[in-house]
């Protein structure tokens, strides 16, 4: 790209057919990337989800109020977004679990949170 000679930058990129434990698909992309992957049932889905170190967050869309419940008990991310994109708000807590972001502190009036993980939940009509 013109201007970015000599960097390692993306044009807004769609990886499809990504298996489950490829890089794209295990690794945080930080960039105009995303990666599609398949998967046969909403077990498989959140198996997918759960099984990489990383949580930042997620995005469901349905219209099974079943499927959404179980969404949001059994997704291991800090965010999460039902039929709803993954553009944070700004009045909503912002952050992960796992290896994404640095979690809460131990010390002081936040301990509480050290033994807590919060969830930020989008629900849209």
């Amino acid at each position: 790209m013109d201007g970015c000679e000599g960097g390692y930058f993306f044009a807004p990129t769609v990886i499809d057919k990504v298996r489950a434990d490829s890089a794209a698909a295990r690794e945080e992309i930080f960039g105009p990337v995303v990666s599609v992957l398949e998967y046969d049932t909403l077990d498989e889905a959140i198996d997918i989800l759960n099984s990489v170190e990383f949580g930042l967050t997620a995005a469901f869309f349905s219209n099974d109020a079943k499927a959404i419940a179980r969404f949001m008990d059994e997704c291991q991310t800090g965010m999460l977004h039902v039929n709803h994109g993954t553009v944070p708000d700004s009045h909503m807590p912002f952050g992960g679990v796992k290896a994404s972001g640095v979690g809460a502190y131990s010390v002081g009036p936040s301990a509480a949170a050290f033994y807590t993980t919060e969830h930020s939940v989008y629900l849209g009509v």
